[in-house]
Order: structure tokens, then C-alpha cells, then sequence
């Protein structure tokens, strides 16, 4: 077998043991969908995501390889775990790849930036707007008594968890820092709030970059960039300012709002765009209807066909190997009747003749009484 030859089998080998593993992840799903959620959504941690989603289903996929490699694999089934791994890549493909131009990413939902983990003092935070009755503004100040901020929402339902993303990161963290378990009290603090020109300066900067969505013009959502969220600063562990943005989109398509985070780092008394990262979410449209949800029912549903194609595979073998065996059985048996025929004739009829060799592919068939009938013909015509 060549190296190139080596290769391909490893590939698909390891592939078919990723999609059964793969597919296990469904049983999570069902056994405890928050948890999946949560880690699905999580605001601050995509390393245990991606260990689940694909660091054990390798795993898994590594052992197959190792247990069958050594085996004697018929071509048939290779064929059918080719047909995997050929299926699993094309989807993989294509679902990403739509799961990226709808939702903004490709595989999960993106955390908030790592700065906001180190923050340990929070200094100033503001509702903001950039839009009124008379259109769109700069970024302001927008007082807002009506809003229960403490109660972080994304707490209870993660999918719908955005604004307060930083918040939650502050509130795991207000163990080692004390003074982050007091947001709620700077956000509500009027005398906190960022002043005019630094949301100016801000909101310049976001425009500049070019990925606030206007929403559709054919149709009625054509909001032209309306925002409204949260603008925090704060201080971390280095002792550096930054100014974090939370900041909802209006509906851009049917039930599809776009949300954005900003990242400013104050250099030189001037707070400059560092990191941005946008993706959307649906409200009474097709939320949770993306690659983290629908690859493990993908790869359980390639999984039961696969072990229902190959146990079809393996019954129509051993089928055929009983048969072959059977027939081969017969063959030994004609083979040994013949050539005692053979030894009995020379042995009545010495030196009258010289015993012509019959090809015993003829008589595979043959009863003894046939291959005798066949024999004295021969016998008598060279007599």
C-alpha cells in the first residue's frame, strides 16, 4: 500500500469515528439543552465549546483508526466511509459557510474581547442612543429609569444574552475584584456617565469602520444605522483604559437584528478603535437554527444510516463468502471423485491407452456417472 494510499485511509477512517462521536453530542442536547446552550452562547469561554464539539469527537475519531487500521477491510466499505467523510466535509462546508453570512460567524458565537476579562475598576458607563424623533445623531446619553440593569437577562436565556455580556464577565470576576460586583450602581450613577465628546470621538470611529448595517432598502427596514446600548470604561490589571461598546441594531431583515462590540484604548488622553466584531440574532425568527445546533443531528443522522448501510454491506458479504465457500466445498469433492475414477481405469484397462487429461473446470458440475459417460466415450474412440 503507498503512502498517498495510507493517507486517504486515515482520512476517512478517522473521519467516520469523528461523525459517531460527533453524533453522541446529540444525546447532550437532549439530556440537558441549557447547559448546551449556555456553552453555545457563552459570553467569555470558547475553549470547552470546541473541545466538546470537536476535541473528543477526534478523539474518537483517532481510536477508529487505530482499531481498524490493522484490519482487513473489503472495498465496499471503504467506499461507504469514503462517502462519510465526503458527506460530513460538504456539509461542514456549506453550513458554516451560511452560518457566517447569516449570523456572523462560522462555527460559534464570538465571546467578548479578552481586555474586559482583565478588567478590575469600573469608571464610567452610559445608556446611549444615536437616533430621535428628528433622526440620527451622534452617540448621547439617554437616562433610563425603567430598566431593571442588574438583573442581567443573558443570565437566564444566553442566546438573548447581549448588552450585558461585559457585565457578566465583571460579575464572575467580582470575586477577585471587588469594586466590578458594583456595575449596576455606576450605571445607574448619573454623574458617571461618559461625557458628549467622548461619545462624539467614539461614535466617529464607528462609523469609519464601516460595519453598521443600514438594513434593507426594498423593504421597511431601511433604519439607517440606528444604535442604541451601552458604553462602558474601565480600567484592568495593567493599568490601562478602555472604553467597551455594546450597541443593538434595528431590524435589518425579517425578525434579524445585528448587534456590535467595540473596543477603545486610551492612547496619548484619546480613546482609539482597537477590536470590533458584529453578528445577529432573531427574535421570533430561526434562532438556534445554526451550525452548533444542527451539526451533531447532522452527524447522528449519518451515523444511523452509515451503521444500517453497513450492516446491509456486511450481511450481502457474508452471503456471498457462504456461497463461494459452498461452491468451492463441491469443486474439492467433483475433483477427488475424479481423480479416483481415474486411478480405477488405469488400473482395469493397463497400457490399452494413455488416460487423456479432461480439464476439471469442465466437470465442476459433473456427477461421478457423467464425468464415467464422458471418459469411455473418449476411451472408446481412441480404442
Amino acid at each position: 500500500m503507498t503512502t498517498r494510499q495510507k493517507l486517504i485511509d486515515a482520512i476517512i477512517y478517522i473521519s467516520t469515528g469523528f461523525t459517531v462521536g460527533h453524533g453522541l453530542l446529540f444525546l447532550m442536547i437532549v439530556a440537558n439543552r441549557n447547559l448546551y446552550s449556555t456553552l453555545s452562547y457563552h459570553y467569555s469561554d470558547n475553549i470547552t465549546w470546541y473541545v466538546l464539539m470537536f476535541g473528543l469527537p477526534l478523539i474518537v475519531g483517532i481510536a477508529f483508526y487505530y482499531w481498524i487500521k490493522g484490519k482487513t477491510i473489503s472495498k465496499s466499505i471503504k467506499i461507504l466511509f469514503g462517502v462519510v467523510f465526503i458527506l460530513q466535509l460538504s456539509f461542514t462546508i456549506i453550513s458554516t459557510t451560511k452560518n457566517l453570512d447569516y449570523w456572523g460567524y462560522a462555527f460559534k458565537r464570538p465571546t467578548v474581547f479578552k481586555e474586559v476579562s482583565s478588567a478590575t475598576t469600573l469608571l464610567q458607563c452610559s445608556n446611549v442612543t444615536n437616533y430621535d424623533s428628528t433622526g440620527l445623531k451622534s452617540l448621547y446619553v439617554v437616562i433610563d429609569t425603567t430598566e431593571n440593569f442588574e438583573n442581567l437577562f443573558g443570565r437566564k436565556d444566553p442566546y438573548y444574552g447581549n448588552v450585558d455580556r461585559p457585565f457578566m464577565v465583571f460579575q464572575d470576576n467580582s470575586n477577585r475584584h471587588g469594586d466590578l460586583y458594583d456595575f449596576a450602581n455606576v450605571y445607574y450613577d448619573t454623574t458617571k456617565n461618559l461625557p458628549l465628546y467622548e461619545l462624539e470621538n467614539l461614535d466617529a470611529q464607528i462609523q469609519k469602520t464601516g460595519i453598521i448595517d443600514k438594513g434593507e432598502q426594498k423593504s421597511s427596514y431601511d433604519h439607517l444605522g440606528q444604535l442604541n446600548g451601552v458604553v462602558t470604561k474601565f480600567r484592568t490589571d495593567d493599568n490601562k483604559t478602555y472604553v467597551f461598546a455594546g450597541l443593538r441594531g434595528r431590524e435589518v431583515s425579517n425578525d434579524h437584528y445585528p448587534f456590535y462590540e467595540f473596543l477603545f484604548v486610551k492612547e496619548n488622553g484619546n480613546f482609539n478603535l482597537t477590536r470590533k466584531q458584529k453578528y445577529y440574532t432573531d427574535f421570533a425568527g430561526i434562532e438556534g437554527l445554526e451550525y452548533a445546533n444542527l451539526a451533531p443531528i447532522f452527524s447522528l443522522m449519518l451515523t444511523v444510516i452509515g451503521i444500517v448501510t453497513l450492516t446491509i454491506i456486511l450481511t450481502i458479504e457474508k452471503i456471498m463468502t457462504n456461497r463461494k465457500k459452498k461452491k468451492n466445498a463441491l469443486q474439492q469433492r467433483t475433483e477427488v471423485k475424479t481423480k479416483s475414477f481415474y486411478k480405477k481405469i488405469n488400473h482395469r484397462f493397463p497400457g490399452i491407452v494413455e488416460i487423456e487429461q479432461i480439464s476439471f473446470s469442465r466437470f465442476v458440475s459433473s456427477s461421478t456417472s457423467n464425468i464415467q459417460h464422458h471418459f469411455y466415450t473418449i476411451l472408446l474412440l481412441q480404442f
